[in-house]
């Protein structure tokens, strides 16, 4: 595994309790769960769980240590139990050790649990399969936002000492942008220009311009859902409020 931009920020930061708010893509779940299957192969009597938001997304994800897993040289990849585990479980029972994929566990202590789209997924599941991780266990929250009414918003403004905050915008992902020599801004791209610079020492590209406007055009009221520019527009955006609430926000902001 390569590590981008995000990747690395993320595995720099050793919290073993990380909750990563982010835009569509940008490889978290992959790094995650990379990082996971390499820590059961390696280590014995090891429980490590990814929690997806559905059914379908068990499958999608589980994909990912199985692809790893097939392509590793031969010679040093450790024996897998049952010609390859249960459909969305890999077992080596030379280690004692499995990685498996599932929308809730209970019956397991689980050393390691990677909870994906956690904002979308069951808080009650959540909560169950939390109770089995000991102390010393790792666990990352990922998501996209869904909304202030929800667990996860709950949970990103509670204060915690134990647990690392991590929001990555979209413009981190160097690859969102489009052809574009120069663009005129509007009032509202400047300021978005000018807070990207002072917030996060990021500087918008023409391509970037070109590219969030695609995307505002495409995806209307879910664009800072699904492509975040901060940790607050993107909350108020989501959830399918009566009131355009980013508007007033803007609104708010303008008179202070």
């Amino acid at each position: 595994l390569r590590e981008n931009s995000v990747q690395k920020l993320i595995n720099d930061n050793d919290s073993k309790r990380k909750m990563i708010l982010k835009y569509r893509q940008g490889g978290v779940t992959t790094n995650e769960v990379i990082k996971q299957l390499d820590f059961t192969l390696w280590h014995k009597n090891i429980n490590a769980c990814i929690l997806a938001h559905d059914r379908k997304g068990v499958e999608k994800i589980f994909r990912i240590p199985k692809l790893a897993y097939d392509r590793m040289d031969p010679f040093i990849k450790p024996a897998i139990d049952r010609g390859g585990g249960s459909k969305y479980e890999m077992r080596f029972p030379g280690l004692n050790s499995k990685i498996y994929c599932d929308i809730e566990s209970r019956g397991d202590t689980i050393h390691w649990l990677h909870i994906s789209e956690a904002a979308f997924a069951d808080p009650n599941r959540i909560k169950a399969t939390l109770e089995t991780v000991p102390p010393n266990g790792r666990v990352t929250f990922e998501t996209t936002p869904n909304g202030m009414g929800n667990h996860f918003y709950r949970m990103w403004i509670h204060k915690s000492q134990r647990t690392a905050k991590l929001f990555f915008p979209w413009f981190y992902h160097g690859e969102y942008e489009l052809p574009a020599d120069q663009v005129k801004l509007t009032t509202e791209e400047d300021e978005f220009v000018r807070k990207t610079w002072k917030n996060y020492r990021v500087r918008i590209t023409p391509g970037q311009i070109a590219f969030r406007r695609a995307k505002q055009e495409d995806l209307g009221e879910l664009y800072p859902q699904e492509y975040p520019e901060d940790d607050v527009t993107c909350f108020l955006a989501s959830g399918g409020a009566a009131m355009d609430l980013v508007k007033v926000k803007r609104l708010h902001d303008a008179t202070e």
